[in-house]
């Protein structure tokens, strides 16, 4: 049961959590020009270019936040109610992004995305803190796509963070077989997170 005493509908529960899940993926971006740099920063991930795609993903991010806010400005003229809630806490994790917490629901749709990318850059670069950093502002935005929990539990992995890399790598584990996504790399992960552990003299991922 809850915490009200009556008992929880875990079918409906699991449904809601699997619907949020499954619409979690960002969409592209309406922006020709952000999705142009989106795109470039692919490229220079995929040839190994990884400062060139870092350059990218955060000029598409810049581009990105003037665009939102003109767009809020215009609504705000208009208007229109722009206020959105920002979630209480949020840590030092999500400074890069805290406009995007107030950005529309597409601006922060895309800025989750572009996140997600660049904090996979910035692990192939060897820069693991902001690898870190990048993947929870991605999971902020984003908090039912697995992708970001993915990022952050690698990134905690290469600093030594084993539970915190465990955690973040069940919680992902968890979306995606909500979402009907594939758990096998997670699963993968979580071995390598356990193996790494171990041989450091800690047991996490054993529990």
């Amino acid at each position: 049961s809850g915490p009200s005493g009556r008992p929880i509908d875990a079918k409906r529960r699991n449904a809601e959590l699997a619907s949020a899940a499954s619409s979690a993926k960002p969409p592209p971006s309406s922006d020709p020009v952000v999705q142009s740099l989106k795109d470039a920063g692919t490229a220079a991930l995929n040839e190994g270019k990884y400062d060139e795609a870092t350059e990218h993903y955060t000029e598409a991010l810049a581009m990105l936040r003037v665009l939102d806010e003109e767009t809020t400005a215009d609504n705000r003229e208009s208007g229109a109610d722009t206020t959105v809630p920002v979630a209480e806490n949020s840590g030092p994790s999500i400074a890069a992004a805290r406009w995007a917490l107030t950005a529309s629901d597409e601006a922060r749709a895309v800025a989750a995305a572009l996140f997600s990318n660049r904090s996979l850059a910035h692990h192939r670069s060897g820069r693991y803190v902001d690898a870190s950093v990048d993947g929870a502002a991605a999971a902020q935005l984003r908090p039912f796509w697995p992708k970001p929990y993915y990022r952050i539990a690698v990134a905690r992995l290469d600093l030594g963070h084993y539970p915190r890399s465990v955690a973040a790598c069940r919680r992902g584990e968890a979306l995606a077989a909500s979402c009907g996504e594939s758990t096998e790399p997670f699963l993968t992960l979580l071995n390598t997170i356990s193996y790494t552990a171990m041989r450091n003299g800690s047991f996490a991922g054993f529990d």
